[in-house]
């Protein structure tokens, strides 16, 4: 007999859980391995004063567009947030710390993974990023706005837009062993335009980046730590009414650089409002801006007084600009060639407003831009000296007067012994309407001549381009207008005035031209009124020495000489309006020379 035994097979099959959150998080509450996954099917927020916590194995699932809004607190350590049956870019929206007409919230995650969303953003409290993963982010891997606080280390931002985005100026505290890698963009965008407060950028093993005009407002502050690097596309700049404080070191500098996708860049601006005291430069590279726009300069300096200290300037169009009342110091900087070749004064660039102070700095050029520092046109509003400056292998360097520059009437300028200025052009004019004080010495005159002179200046040769002879009257003038007296004592006026119909200087009222030597000119010196042109030297003018507008004053030519000249007598230009009488002047030895219409 055969017994046949029935085996009884009995299946278990383990259902996982699943739960489901579609309302707002009003206690305090913990999230479980045992109940994951965690389906977010509608935006969820975790209220003030509650935690929400979440334990480690925990899956957090989006369904697309939602996001989890922090006022309270949530804390998740080895969670994955992802999307719900979605794994593109952005499929949901992100986590959100509070917000800026809401009390501070908190969100700490460690050990997490973060993936598919749109990004994370602190809006206003706290993020705590440690060991975490974002992956997959249709924007910004971690979005930081003005009263934000994101607070990260050990972690890999990856296929994101931007892995940080500022939008604000919050607090970014970056610790070790980050990784950002496969984003479409690699940098830290600053992507705001005014700061009004403290914003504070640390190193970072990325660059930080704009695109955009950034303020610093007069209660503003951008404070840079030494190895940070910050990149600027076409539009990017760094316009300074407050504090600036770039503070790297020898073995860490502060790079500023245009990316590699961008021309140029408009530089970092010094302007009036600025706060001197708390505008700092120090071991900072200031890289790359070619911009060809006249006066963009890699860092320009408007009425403002920074301290600028061992940086260095390289393979800019324009290094540096500096105008207005403004005596920025620089001390152990390096200005290297510029980038153009259009043969004109680009490296340093100022105007007559401005006193720059060198201190053992370094200025190079290309083969083919003028050896010299560039003064552009401008009005003098203020009481100013034209100094000598000194560079390394470059004692006293040559100035390049450019255009028209015009004392205003209660403003002066006084140029030292020894200056040597260069005329770009016949257009370039000295007009003092203010006060005009130049008092050189027999060992130091004060040289006015041709940019194309090599006899003086240093390096002589200006346009590094071998020994030249300037032609006559090409080369700019001198006019001395001021009711107060305007003074020019041993200079050489060389090659001034503008052809055959214009003169080397102009002197009216009570103003005096003394002991200067007047060459190479058509004409010499055109007197008025009360002016003192006396005791000077007039040699190789082709033309008139000198020339007179008849008026009732009592000039003074006396102790003058002249050599080589095309006529010896006085030229009669005028009779001013005021019913003058034509009076025997001596000149040149002539008790009563002749005067000549012609």
């Amino acid at each position: 007999m055969l017994r046949h035994i029935g085996l009884l097979l009995v299946c278990t099959i383990a259902v996982q859980a699943q739960t489901t959150i579609n309302s707002n998080i009003v206690t305090n509450t913990t999230w479980t391995a045992a109940n994951s996954p965690y389906i977010i099917s509608a935006n969820i927020t975790v209220s003030a004063n509650v935690t929400l916590t979440i334990e480690s194995g925990v899956e957090v699932k989006f369904d697309a567009g939602r996001y989890i809004f922090v006022r309270g607190t949530m804390n998740a350590t080895n969670t994955v947030f992802t999307g719900n049956n979605g794994i593109t870019k952005g499929f949901w929206d992100g986590l959100y710390v509070s917000h800026s007409s809401y009390e501070d919230g908190s969100v700490s995650l460690t050990g997490c993974t973060i993936e598919h969303a749109t990004q994370i953003n602190t809006r206003k409290g706290t993020l705590t990023l440690d060991g975490c993963t974002l992956n997959n982010f249709s924007g910004s891997g971690v979005v930081i706005e003005a009263l934000g606080i994101l607070d990260i280390a050990n972690t890999t931002i990856s296929n994101t837009d931007y892995p940080i985005r500022f939008t604000g100026a919050g607090a970014f505290n970056p610790g070790e062993n980050l990784t950002f890698t496969d984003n479409t963009n690699n940098f830290a965008r600053i992507n705001f335009t005014a700061l009004n407060t403290q914003f504070h950028l640390k190193k970072l093993n990325i660059p930080y980046y704009t695109n955009n005009t950034l303020t610093v407002s007069n209660t503003g502050e951008l404070l840079i730590n030494p190895g940070v690097q910050l990149y600027f596309h076409n539009s990017g700049e760094i316009r300074v009414d407050g504090k600036f404080k770039a503070l790297g070191t020898e073995s860490e500098k502060i790079i500023f650089n245009r990316n590699s996708t961008a021309n140029y860049y408009q530089g970092i601006v010094f302007r009036a409002n600025s706060i001197d005291a708390d505008c700092v430069m120090q071991y900072c590279e200031i890289n790359n801006n070619a911009n060809s726009n006249y006066g963009i300069t890699a860092l320009s300096i408007q009425s403002a007084s920074p301290a600028i200290e061992n940086c260095n300037f390289n393979n800019n169009s324009y290094n540096v600009s500096i105008t207005g009342d403004s005596k920025p110091v620089f001390v152990n900087c390096n200005f290297g060639a510029s980038v153009r070749t259009d043969a004109e004064a680009n490296n340093i660039i100022m105007d007559l407003n401005s006193q720059p102070v060198f201190t053992n700095c370094n200025i190079a050029f290309n083969e083919k831009e003028l050896r010299a520092v560039s003064i552009i046109a401008s009005t003098v509003t203020v009481n100013n000296t034209l100094k000598k400056i000194n560079f390394n292998g470059f004692e006293n360097i040559t100035y390049c007067l450019y255009d028209l520059t015009t004392i205003a009437e209660s403003a002066s300028l006084t140029i030292e012994p020894g200056v040597v200025i260069k005329s770009r052009n016949s257009y370039t004019n000295l007009i003092a309407n203010g006060t005009l004080t130049g008092i050189g010495t027999a060992s130091e005159p004060i040289i006015f001549t041709a940019l194309s002179d090599d006899n003086f200046g240093n390096p002589a040769d200006t346009e590094n381009n071998g020994t030249t002879t300037p032609a006559y009257s090409t080369w700019g003038r001198i006019h001395l207008n001021s009711v107060s007296e305007s003074k020019l004592e041993n200079w050489k006026i060389h090659y001034s005035g503008s052809g055959s119909t214009w003169w080397a200087v102009y002197v009216t009222k009570n103003n005096i031209v003394n002991n200067c030597e007047i060459r190479y000119s058509s004409n010499g010196i055109r007197f008025t009124e009360s002016a003192k042109v006396t005791n000077n030297n007039f040699i190789n003018i082709t033309g008139f020495p000198i020339s007179y507008i008849v008026s009732n004053g009592t000039p003074d030519l006396q102790g003058n000489t002249i050599s080589n000249v095309g006529y010896s007598g006085i030229h009669l230009d005028a009779f001013a309006n005021d019913s003058p009488t034509l009076k025997k002047i001596p000149f040149a030895g002539n008790q009563n020379p002749s005067h000549l219409i012609y």
